[in-house]
């Protein structure tokens, strides 16, 4: 397992960070950094301007996507988040500061 680093440029009260650490997300995606898929940037970067971005990756944390950035890179379903817990992790990410 690959040890998670401090979730900097986050709201650090946002019950969304939180979550981040509590199921690892930060294992495949850094702030400030590629690990194994995109860094929190690149995420945040990608979709800024897409009105539906927070739907859109909510749809992809819950059920996973592939070939979105490369071949290489996979992320699994994480079906077992609540809904609720879903929208906190979407809500901090667009709240990453810059």
């Amino acid at each position: 397992m690959i040890a998670a680093r401090p979730l900097r440029g986050l709201p650090p009260k946002h019950p969304g960070t939180a979550l981040m650490g509590r199921f690892n997300c930060v294992a495949c995606h850094q702030p400030g950094g590629t690990l194994i898929g995109p860094s929190l940037e690149m995420i945040v970067d990608r979709y800024a301007d897409l009105p539906t971005r927070k739907t859109y990756l909510k749809g992809q944390i819950k059920k996973g996507s592939k070939g979105i950035w490369g071949e290489v890179h996979a992320m699994p379903p994480h079906d077992f988040l609540k809904d609720e817990q879903v929208e906190e992790i979407v809500d901090a990410l667009f709240q990453l500061k810059l």
